[in-house]
């Protein structure tokens, strides 16, 4: 996947590692079993006061206990926000939601705030169509 035209519209950055951020990922997951590839995203976000976004409920508690400044969300909250923000027609949720869980498997953390709502879009979805 080509990613430059999204830097190029400031839509990506490309961070690097530096010895401040490999410390905090050293700190974190020697408190707690956490891959790799959501301790240091976590380090570089807790560093430059970016939003983590993750759907790891075990990365995002471990991060809230020992990094309580860095912010984090899940990817249900960002799609709750773009559907209450937006306002995208009925059918455009729908057909978002059944490609998220169809496609890309996803579905939301059965103790999430959002996620009766979504499971509740992915039946109507489902239903509306016949499958």
């Amino acid at each position: 996947m080509n990613i430059q035209p999204f830097v190029e519209k400031n839509l990506l950055s490309i961070a690097a590692m530096d010895r401040d951020m490999m410390t905090t990922a050293v700190n974190i997951s020697s408190r707690g079993v956490i891959d790799d590839g959501e301790v240091i995203p976590g380090a570089i976000a807790f560093h430059n006061r970016w939003l983590l976004v993750t759907d790891n409920l075990y990365t995002r508690t471990l991060f809230s206990q020992h990094l309580p400044e860095l912010s984090s969300l899940s990817t249900i909250d960002i799609f709750k926000y773009w559907a209450d923000m937006l306002c995208p027609g009925a059918q455009e949720i729908e057909d978002a939601v059944k490609s998220m869980y169809k496609r890309a498997r996803y579905m939301p953390h059965t103790g999430h705030r959002w996620y009766h709502w979504w499971d509740h879009l992915r039946q109507n979805s489902s239903n509306m169509r016949g499958k």
